[in-house]
């Protein structure tokens, strides 16, 4: 069969077109040559849905498994092959379906068709690497368990649901997985990775004719067992609210909610997405200014919601002190039981009933989504796929004319229907005591600001990202957490906006904005329509020139920083991350976290957070880069004008961090009761322009660059102490460190620690091989070639390099740095920085 997809209003996108082969494989193709890279995704219609009592796990399981051997290719050959294509692959499992797919250049399509092929259709599942990925299966089990987000996610989708499979989690339960045999999973795998079960789509720089000749000289000669049956027990309805509690080792409560909601059959799905983004989508949403803003009930507060193949779950996710979970539970569920008010209601009684503007602005959010996700051909065949698979193909281009179907009496309708106490379930996690392609250019502008412009007329978007120097490395004594408190308030009020007022107006227009203090620098990222970016910029820079910094907004902020500080004290990595660090750097910005330091945090007053934006938020201290659909000749002027409004200002000299030097290994231990122990290596090496940057590349990459690195192989899949294994070198301003880490079961710690150590130690004194060395280049130079696809991608990239001092154009000089950095290079940055000298900490948690 051939079918044209239904045209966006907003873009002319290239048709696509749909084929099923002899032998039942369908096969979707849509040519995009906006970038000369092809999105491949093979998409297997079984899912943790298709599990039967004491399967469940497997398919998720059969995912690890699909790259661990073939007849042509040996276990790790067929990751290092796609490496070798500077490709990028990566798979996922979710309730309905399991997704492999590969990004890489459009001259290497037939290789990776053939590849990936391989791996779906032709899987060994040799015993002795079966038994290892069920050990590193079980340790990214036991790191979900200590997650608290994911732990309450999965407590309330196993309360809601009472039959069907979508109870179970993806992953799995360890009973089951602990007696799994090799010969049960593989008849399982047997039964649904056949080609009449399966999805290929093509989204790239391809000729469509061509593109299906790759598939079916790869896919379609391979038989298969018939289709498998898709039928699962119906969940009967839920009559009454069921809730659920559990404690942990906790500071903070974290709170699901889950409603019964339609799945994908359903034309009440896009409604509900409608819902979705009116209630938690973005500051100014009902619950986020309701419960965060206004009324301070919790920290963090985002609605979820799938279209599922099946009916689907409406679910509210909460982090907050454990003393508002009773409050929050009430008001979020009143809240949205409120949306079956006559909208009329809501001119008199802002907490009843929606407005017209409310609504039409959470269509134009999702609107705007619809057109930012669909700017690259990834994120294109992940679309086409989903809807594919679930048999709904022909809604997948017409997504945004469905949302403008929606009506403000649809919402009430099914608001009625379904925001109901019968129909809720409630899990708590709380604590056991309680807890209070043209090249850019650049100019300097008269006030110091450099300004680098690239026009991409791929899609009617733009993107804004500003470094301001006004980071954590500029915090003085007692001023930990500065920096953050300044950027977390810069949207919460002007000399002539309330921060609901800014919210409402970025959120009206469809534009995202985004504050985050680093350490290095600020960033402040934006990302609007094109036809909206001036309208957008000039309520940027009415922010980042009059922010005004009220007082109780300050508050506000102050608390969610010490807040998210108890929530980092949750987490495992965070929690032993900065005690390492500041091993490394005491009494320096760098050994604590972005967030500050809570007795620090709790002694600031607004007139630091002003003081600080009047000293640090100026023009010889930023740099901006704008990429999108523009013509400079067009815009430049305007942007100078605009751009010239801020003040020159005057900013130190960075200094280099005082330190003694480290003469024998520290030890930094920590109590934590967890499943987990997570383990660092640390060491100190250079600031992010220093020229050895580009070798100390390569070495990460050979150590944890994808799942043929060094640490991956041999930690994860020989040795299975870790599901997450990986290391990385952080370059700042003025100073820089590598670390690797890994999170193992706390019986194995003392081994995993030695391992690691011994890991680090093995490529300093032992080096690399030359295979090692070439595959890590070819790999690093795909991998930044996808990682400049997009406009926001560009734009940080360019002002980060310049703003780091190795200039806007950088990018176009890295690829030439890492094929021409030598093996000797590389060896030489291994032998002085992986533990050279004992100059190195350990940190790693005990329960």
């Amino acid at each position: 069969m051939v079918g044209l997809g239904p045209g966006v209003k907003a873009r002319a996108w290239q048709p696509w077109q749909t084929f099923t082969l002899d032998n039942g494989l369908q096969v979707l193709i849509k040519e995009e040559p906006a970038a000369p890279v092809v999105a491949l995704n093979i998409w297997i219609h079984v899912g943790s849905r298709n599990e039967k009592p004491g399967q469940e796990g497997f398919s998720h399981l059969i995912e690890h498994m699909l790259f661990k051997g073939t007849p042509t290719y040996p276990t790790g050959q067929l990751d290092r092959e796609i490496k070798k294509l500077g490709a990028s692959q990566n798979a996922f499992t979710s309730l309905d379906y399991t997704c492999y797919h590969v990004l890489g250049a459009k001259e290497h399509f037939p290789r990776l068709m053939e590849l990936e092929a391989d791996a779906v259709l032709n899987s060994l599942f040799d015993p002795a690497e079966f038994a290892k990925e069920v050990q590193v299966v079980l340790e990214e089990m036991r790191m979900d368990k200590d997650d608290p987000e994911s732990k309450v996610y999965n407590m309330v989708r196993e309360l809601a649901y009472t039959t069907h499979p979508y109870r179970h989690p993806v992953i799995g339960y360890h009973d089951v997985l602990a007696s799994a045999t090799r010969d049960q999973v593989y008849d399982y795998y047997k039964t649904y990775y056949t080609p009449a079960n399966m999805w290929v789509v093509v989204v790239g720089d391809v000729k469509t004719a061509e593109a299906l000749e790759v598939v079916k000289k790869y896919m379609g000669g391979v038989s298969g067992r018939p289709k498998p049956e898709q039928t699962v027990p119906a969940e009967p309805p839920q009559d009454r609210k069921r809730e659920v509690r559990e404690f942990g080792d906790l500071q903070q409560a974290y709170v699901a909610l889950a409603w019964h909601a339609p799945g994908i059959a359903s034309p009440d799905n896009y409604v509900m997405d409608v819902i979705s983004a009116m209630m938690g989508s973005g500051r100014s949403s009902r619950l986020v200014k309701t419960l965060v803003e206004d009324e301070k009930l919790v920290t963090s507060v985002r609605t979820s919601y799938f279209t599922s193949q099946d009916p689907s779950l409406f679910m509210i996710m909460a982090e907050m002190p454990q003393g508002n979970v009773g409050k929050f539970i009430d008001r979020a569920t009143r809240l949205m039981a409120d949306l079956g008010a006559e909208p009329g209601t809501a001119e008199r009684d802002p907490a009843q009933g929606i407005t017209p503007a409310e609504f039409e602005k959470a269509k134009q959010q999702l609107i705007a989504s619809t057109i930012f996700a669909r700017e690259t051909a990834e994120a294109q065949a992940f679309s086409y796929g989903h809807y594919a698979t679930l048999d709904k193909l022909s809604e997948a281009d017409a997504y945004i004319d469905r949302i403008k179907q929606v009506s403000l009496a649809d919402v009430q309708r099914l608001a009625k229907a379904t925001f109901q106490d019968w129909n809720l379930s409630v899990a708590r996690y709380e604590p056991q005591i309680a807890t209070s392609t043209l090249v850019p250019e650049m100019l300097t502008l008269e006030n110091g600001l450099r300004l680098i412009l690239r026009p991409n007329h791929s899609s009617p978007l733009v993107a804004m990202a500003v470094q301001i120097d006004a980071g954590g490395l500029r915090e003085g004594k007692r001023e930990a957490g500065l920096a953050n408190l300044t950027a977390s308030t810069l949207l919460k009020g002007t000399e002539g906006k309330k921060a609901d007022e800014i919210a409402r107006a970025f959120e009206a227009m469809g534009t995202k904005v985004e504050v985050k203090a680093q350490k290095s620098f600020t960033t402040f990222k934006m990302q609007a329509l094109a036809e909206k970016f001036l309208p957008s910029l000039d309520l940027a820079l009415e922010v980042l020139t009059k922010a005004d910094f009220p007082e109780a907004e300050f508050r506000k902020e102050q608390e969610i920083a010490l807040e998210k500080l108890k929530a980092e004290e949750d987490n495992l990595f965070p929690f032993i991350y900065y005690r390492t660090l500041k091993a490394l750097f005491p009494d320096h910005p760098i050994g604590y976290s972005s967030l500050g330091l809570a007795e620090d945090v709790k002694n600031l007053r607004r007139s630091d957070c002003v003081q600080f934006f009047r000293k640090h938020y100026v023009g010889s201290g930023m740099v901006v880069a704008v990429v999108g659909d523009f013509y400079p000749s067009e815009i430049k002027d305007a942007l100078v004008k605009r751009f010239e409004t801020i003040s020159r200002g005057s900013l130190p000299e960075l200094k280099e961090p005082k330190v003694d030097p480290i003469a024998q290994p520290l030890e930094i231990t920590a109590q934590k009761n967890r499943q987990q122990s997570q383990i660092i290596v640390a060491t100190r090496t250079f600031p992010r322009n220093d020229p050895r940057g580009v070798a100390m590349d390569v070495l990460r990459t050979i150590l944890s660059g994808s799942m043929a690195s060094r640490l991956f192989t041999n930690l994860r899949d020989k040795r299975s102490l870790a599901y997450s294994v990986w290391g990385t070198n952080v370059g700042m301003r003025t100073a820089g460190y590598f670390f690797a880490t890994l999170s193992t079961a706390v019986g194995k710690l003392d081994e995993a620690r030695a391992a690691l150590v011994d890991e680090l130690e093995a490529i300093r004194t032992g080096g690399f091989s030359d295979e090692e060395f070439e595959d890590a280049k070819k790999y690093i130079l795909g991998q930044y070639a996808i990682g400049l696809v997009d406009n926001l991608s560009q734009a940080d990239t360019f002002s980060t390099d310049e703003f780091f001092g190795l200039g806007f154009d950088y990018h176009r000089k890295y690829p030439d740095l890492i094929k021409n950095v030598s093996k000797d290079a590389v060896k030489a940055i291994a032998e002085e920085f992986l533990l050279g000298k004992g100059a190195y900490a350990v940190g790693f948690t005990r329960p």
